[in-house]
């Protein structure tokens, strides 16, 4: 009987041994292919999209403020510009990084992004695994995420998207993990997460508040309401704690109270600029560029003394502030000078936030691919809330993140954010009767 007891138990072992195995191999089958599509594949689809794609360069300054400061200029676009807060840091140091150990290569962004991605994908399994236990649908959330054109373009862009993937996605697993375990020192590392992501980009603010009050609001939570607050004050503190360094560097140079960056201000600006001459039937780049012709002007009007860019550089702090803040005033006195404005800008946004492009044949290669992965993703979303409560999170997580955008500038890039969640949504087809009974069938006939 014991033999026999033995037997099973080691039956069952070798199952999921063979299980685990399984999924390793058909990660490194995964990882493999898409090493093949990102490298050699894709660089012929952004030939097809044109330059205007900025798949060959660096963009946004970032670049230049990280190559800046491992010269020893300091945290500054230029050397001859002042300090900036133009820019968090979160980007700055992985790309310094980067710089001072390969030098200024592409490249070696692309190596090291492409692991990223690996490593969120691990990640997305790990999420799906902890909502539902169901290695199908973890697989398959995985799979679709490392071959959707969206993440793998955002990983051969030089730009800031696949870190804040990469950061957002773990907060969110250790978000999750730290409810399910309630134990402070899971709440920590939330935080520590949670502040870095938000250094990378701010636009992730929401988040964490909007579970908070879902969580107290829910009445299956496993917390008192007490305990609760006490853990997300901790990673709120944690999060502070992570920031505080950079806002306090901000305020010494400036005396002002800067948490992230002054170019949100330019953000308001251009978006309510496009919207209002999106009549002209320019494409969305020439908008943008229009809108930073006009910006100059307004540094002209205002008397500064400036480097002349698409993110104008001053040599004052101050100077910067100003600038940077009027841009954000100008937009929003737009906004209420005409309601309509604003309301017609939200509307664009909701919209262009997952398609818009930079070209016309851009945007229309986006709405290929995109609508149906969001149909399906909201389709799934509505088994996953059924079988899991709190599958909300990540419902929650995808729609606070695209709230801020769509009052300032929204361009389809920034949905590469939240298509890890979505990808764990859209695999939960696999949660549907339909798929069950089919799966159900399968088993029944091997």
């Amino acid at each position: 009987m014991a033999d026999h007891t033995s037997n099973i138990a080691f039956q069952a072992n070798t199952r999921i041994s063979i299980r685990d195995r399984t999924v390793v191999i058909a990660f490194i089958i995964m990882l493999i292919v898409k090493a093949v599509v990102a490298f050699a594949l894709l660089p012929m689809l952004t030939h097809y999209l044109g330059d205007n794609y900025h798949s060959d360069l660096f963009p946004d300054n970032y670049d230049l403020i990280a190559e800046n400061l491992i010269s020893g200029h300091g945290y500054r676009v230029y050397p001859d510009t002042s300090e900036t807060m133009l820019r968090s840091p979160g980007f700055v140091l992985i790309l310094a990084a980067i710089f001072a150990l390969f030098g200024k290569s592409l490249v070696a962004v692309q190596i090291i992004q492409y692991f990223m991605s690996a490593i969120i994908a691990v990640v997305i399994y790990l999420i799906a695994q902890r909502l539902f236990a169901a290695r199908p649908v973890s697989l398959l959330a995985s799979a679709i995420f490392l071959f959707h054109p969206v993440s793998i373009m955002s990983d051969t862009r030089a730009g800031n998207d696949t870190t804040l993937t990469f950061c957002l996605t773990i907060t969110v697993w250790l978000l999750l993990r730290a409810i399910d375990s309630r134990r402070p020192r899971d709440f920590v590392l939330t935080g520590l997460l949670l502040g870095y992501t938000m250094l990378v980009k701010a636009s992730v603010a929401l988040i964490f508040p909007a579970v908070f009050l879902f969580l107290m609001s829910s009445a299956e939570t496993r917390f008192r309401p007490w305990i609760l607050t006490r853990n997300f004050a901790i990673t709120a503190v944690v999060a502070a704690a992570v920031m505080a360094p950079w806002v306090v560097r901000n305020f010494e140079i400036s005396g002002k109270f800067v948490p992230t960056m002054t170019v949100a201000g330019l953000a308001v600006f251009q978006g309510e600029e496009a919207q209002r001459n999106i009549a002209n039937g320019e494409d969305s780049w020439r908008l943008l560029d229009d809108a930073s012709h006009a910006q100059i002007r307004i540094g002209h009007e205002m008397g500064l003394r400036m480097r002349e860019d698409f993110f104008p550089q001053f040599y004052s702090v101050g100077d910067e502030v100003a600038f940077y803040g009027e841009l954000g005033r100008r937009g929003w006195a737009e906004y209420r000078k005409d309601p309509a404005l604003l309301a017609r800008t939200i509307a664009h946004n909701c919209w262009a936030f997952w398609f818009q492009g930079r070209t016309e044949k851009a945007t229309l290669l986006n709405v290929v691919i995109l609508l149906p992965f969001i149909l399906l993703s909201v389709y799934g979303a509505t088994f996953a809330v059924r079988r899991e409560r709190k599958s909300w999170i990540l419902v929650i997580s995808i729609i606070t993140f695209i709230l801020p955008h769509l009052v300032i500038i929204a361009v389809s890039r920034y949905c590469a954010t939240v298509i890890p969640l979505m990808c764990v949504l859209a695999a939960c087809i696999l949660l549907s009767p339909i798929a069950q009974r089919h799966l159900i069938r399968q088993s029944l006939a091997t």
